[in-house]
């Protein structure tokens, strides 16, 4: 059995009833709500407060390890370790300095395509009792120098002669059309997108005035000549308001003066100026934890709280790594020294080949007894 489809009534609105629309609905005027902005401004200067008490806790960590921790541990090395610092200092600069005469060696060679015994043999024919191996070969040194300078100098005039042709004029009317199409286009692109173009290209003629007046307003305060010598604290600031007007970069030149405005006792800003302020300390947090986590792993991390017990730990453990570093550059020094000797050295001449009846002949001889010494 089939089910009758039932078709829903129709309603009856109140136009076909009447003859007339319904009337709207009277909504009532919402009046505007007044924000308290003390209690927001106030919020976020609790915010800016824990933020700076935080910073300076860590800004307190990297000054107690500067100078407290660091010059501990220096003068900890110098009384134990002095002699062998120095020694180790020695080793070094005597194994780089035969590690890179070689390497001049091998290079001029190459050069002058030739093996690195011959060249040292050139050199020895122009050693002088004014002049040693060395002197000499830091002349032949300057002389590529000034031949690679004059060949340089050149390949640039004989570039310069090239460009030097009929259509020249045309060349150059070619490059200012180039030239003006561009600006048309820097112009056109800069009106269309200029929110997208960097600091530098979109900056206004009223924020380029403002950029250098807060500048000079903040030069006047914590220039080195006018406040004199800088702490930890006022040297970061110092660098961050350099960094901040060459990069051309006005809000952050705004949050560094209203941040300094802040700390004075001034709290009459604007809530948009102390948000970008909290943004900037919360980068700058960020900033000093990653350097705090390289200085931690520093063995001279909190030194001067150090007992003597873990002071003497730490003495032995030393004492063995400048014993096996002392032992390791000894031997490096030995091996670059062997190379130049080695070198120096002139070449011995290979002897003639010999064939097989010549090495019969001469076995038999030594075999043979010599007659003429015998007695009989």
């Amino acid at each position: 059995m089939e089910k009758k489809q039932t078709k829903k009534p129709k309603r009856i609105t109140r136009k076909e009833v009447t003859g007339r629309r319904r009337a709207p609905q009277k909504t009532a005027c919402r009046a505007l709500i007044l924000l308290d902005t003390k209690k927001i401004r106030a919020e976020y200067l609790k915010i800016y407060k824990r933020n700076k008490k935080r910073l300076e806790k860590l800004e307190a960590d990297l000054v107690t390890f500067h100078e407290c921790d660091q010059p501990e541990f220096q003068k900890f090395m110098a009384i134990h370790f002095g002699a062998e610092q120095s020694r180790q200092h020695e080793l070094s600069e005597q194994m780089h300095n035969a590690r890179n005469r070689y390497q001049t060696i091998c290079f001029l060679a190459k050069e002058k395509r030739l093996r690195p015994k011959q060249f040292c043999v050139l050199i020895e024919n122009k050693v002088t009792p004014e002049l040693d191996f060395w002197a000499v070969l830091d002349n032949e040194v300057n002389k590529f120098r000034e031949q690679q300078e004059q060949q340089h100098a050149s390949a640039e005039n004989d570039d310069d002669f090239e460009d030097d042709d009929e259509d020249f004029g045309e060349y150059n009317d070619s490059g200012n059309k180039h030239k003006d199409f561009r600006k048309i286009f820097d112009g056109f692109f800069e009106s269309m997108f200029g929110d997208y173009l960097p600091l530098n290209e979109r900056m206004s003629v009223a924020d380029g005035k403002s950029l250098k007046r807060l500048y000079r307003e903040l030069c006047l305060r914590y220039h080195p000549d006018k406040s004199g010598t800088h702490d930890i604290k006022t040297k970061r600031l110092w660098i961050s308001i350099q960094e901040a007007y060459h990069q051309k970069d006005l809000a952050q030149l705004r949050a560094i003066h209203a941040g300094i405005e802040i700390n004075s006792g001034k709290t009459e800003l604007a809530i948009s100026d102390i948000q970008t302020i909290n943004e900037e300390i919360l980068s700058t947090i960020q900033d000093t934890q990653y350097e705090l986590r390289g200085k931690k792993r520093n063995t001279c991390w909190r030194f001067s709280k150090w007992d003597s017990k873990k002071r003497k730990v730490l003495k032995k453990n030393i004492e063995k790594e400048l014993q096996d570093e002392l032992k390791s550059l000894e031997w490096m020094l030995k091996k670059a020294e062997k190379q130049l000797t080695l070198v120096r050295e002139p070449e011995k001449p290979k002897p003639e080949p010999k064939s097989r009846k010549q090495v019969l002949w001469a076995e038999a001889a030594k075999n043979t007894p010599d007659l003429f010494a015998m007695d009989f």
